[in-house]
């Protein structure tokens, strides 16, 4: 007998139907509507939700497991392999660039958010994948293409995270069309404001197995997601949240095949708190380890190919001023609430890879769940 969602699940069908139908003329149904109310309930009380129906199949979701657990758990391919070498040899990026391959021990999400140069290693090893497309982009540098290992392995996980990354960023576009919509916004709010930014990263990641299955210490510390949502796929517990206005963590357990959903910074920025990005982390994998996806909206930024500086988005709250004339300038009274992004990821992020002396080493990378 599965033991009962301990966060709101919400079946996105209709908002899927809708999406795919979508038009100007198009009126939202009374069922689009419900799910659009619901997903205002469960982010005004929760902050985190799960969803259903939104159309990825079984066998895609669990390939991408399967193959990121074979790859990256202890004596799995990228160790055996030695993908870490493979890749550096090929790869194009810059010094304190994000690697597709992530070793244990080289992000700590404990040492980013607590400040604590000394916290220790988290046990999770990480494989990135960006957009797939950005290979046929005259816009985007190569080095911020995806560098596959070159086995018979690697091609297995390769299929695997970009067939679930293309289903990933579907269901990712459904749903900002719907949280648009409940924070008051036209169902293209998010994808304009945000754009060019609009793909996301995909971090498959295995927490390593630890025969000490009662060790209090969590996998991952805790902490918030940048950005706009997280939608996350697990092959076991560990995500934890804490509600609003409580210091206690909730496990998060959700129906198979649902995806559990944090909200990021932008929504409180947006509603001036009224949404929250939600406090979360992993606990102790046990004997077991466990196997996660997690997708990250909006935060595939490439390095553009002529050189150029990244144009910045500027986030404020939805009922800002603004000066005459500057559109995307906020007023000063909400100067401090503002977010421009993608500048705004570079600099939460510089200590994702801190070394333990304190040293930062510069990275695009993002934490888990």
């Amino acid at each position: 007998m599965q033991q009962a969602a301990s966060i709101p699940v919400i079946d996105i069908a209709p908002l899927v139907h809708m999406y795919n139908a979508s038009s100007a003329e198009n009126p939202v149904t009374p069922a689009c509507s419900e799910v659009i109310s619901a997903l205002s309930i469960a982010a005004t009380s929760h902050g985190i939700f799960a969803i259903t129906g939104h159309g990825i199949p079984f066998e895609v979701m669990d390939a991408a497991l399967a193959s990121t657990m074979d790859a990256l758990d202890v004596g799995g391919h990228a160790e055996t392999e030695c993908w870490q070498e493979l890749e550096e040899r090929v790869s194009t990026r810059a010094q304190g660039e994000l690697s597709n391959f992530v070793p244990v021990g080289r992000e700590n999400v404990g040492r980013m958010y607590n400040g604590d140069a000394k916290a220790a290693d988290e046990a999770v090893a990480k494989f990135s994948v960006w957009p797939s497309s950005w290979e046929q982009d005259p816009t985007v540098a190569e080095r911020s293409c995806n560098v596959w290992p070159s086995t018979s392995n690697g091609a297995v996980l390769r299929e695997a995270l970009e067939g679930y990354y293309a289903e990933v960023q579907r269901v990712s576009d459904v749903l900002h069309y719907g949280l648009a919509q409940a924070i008051g916004q036209p169902g293209n709010f998010i994808k304009d404001m945000l754009e060019p930014y609009g793909s996301g990263i995909l971090r498959a990641m295995r927490y390593q197995r630890n025969d000490d299955a009662d060790m209090a210490a969590p996998a991952m510390a805790a902490h918030t997601d940048l950005g706009t949502t997280t939608l996350l796929l697990s092959d076991a517990m560990g995500l934890q949240f804490q509600p609003r206005d409580s210091s206690e963590w909730i496990d998060v357990v959700v129906p198979r095949g649902a995806l559990a959903v944090n909200l990021g910074e932008f929504f409180e920025v947006w509603t001036r708190g009224a949404w929250r990005a939600t406090p979360h982390r992993v606990s102790a994998a046990g004997r077991r380890g466990r196997t996660s996806l997690a997708f990250f909206s909006n935060q595939g930024i490439p390095s553009p190919s002529d050189g150029h500086s990244l144009k910045d988005c500027v986030i404020v709250p939805l009922d800002s001023r603004y000066d005459s004339g500057e559109t995307l300038q906020p007023t000063e009274e909400d100067s401090q609430q503002s977010v421009r992004w993608p500048s705004y990821f570079f600099e939460r992020l510089a200590d994702l890879t801190a070394r333990k002396n304190g040293d930062a080493i510069r990275d695009s990378s993002i934490g888990g769940a």
